[in-house]
């Protein structure tokens, strides 16, 4: 066997082309990985409307914030890369919410609304009774779709 001797700078470029390749291997997959994550989509929110209860303005803050649809865990808005604010998702057409009090969680309210796919909504307290309304920025908005309320204990 013939032995054959190498120089250090011979075995550094050996060894940079094999760190170059794994380097390169690493970020494609870092790369398609990235790419994959972000364009994760959650299902569509095109059959649902949204319940801004989590942060509404000060001015609308009802006290209120869902917990059930239909007796269901309510679904919230997320993501997997970015924050976002965890509003509540609700299947298009008529539904029963369990809403809790945020200063007392014991104190539990229930109100029924017809929800229409791909609109806002918010929780409004008018004249002390609890409802449903379409969200508009605008705070002097009437509240079309007026729901009852029944506290339970």
């Amino acid at each position: 066997m013939e032995r054959t001797s190498y120089s250090r700078s011979q075995l550094a470029g050996s060894r940079s082309g094999q760190y170059t390749q794994l380097y390169r291997l690493f970020v494609s997959l870092l790369a398609v990985t990235m790419v994959a994550g972000c364009s994760a989509s959650r299902p569509s929110s095109a059959n649902r409307a949204v319940l801004h209860d989590c942060s509404p303005p000060r001015d609308f803050d009802t006290g209120y914030s869902v917990i059930a649809v239909d007796g269901r865990p309510v679904e919230r808005a997320s993501h997997p890369i970015h924050t976002v604010v965890p509003q509540a998702l609700i299947p298009a057409g008529t539904h029963t919410l369990a809403l809790d009090a945020d200063d007392d969680p014991t104190k539990v309210a229930t109100v029924t609304a017809h929800f229409e796919a791909g609109k806002s909504y918010q929780l409004e307290m008018t004249d002390g009774q609890l409802g449903i309304a379409e969200f508009s920025s605008d705070s002097d908005s009437e509240s079309p779709n007026a729901a009852t309320i029944k506290a339970e204990r």
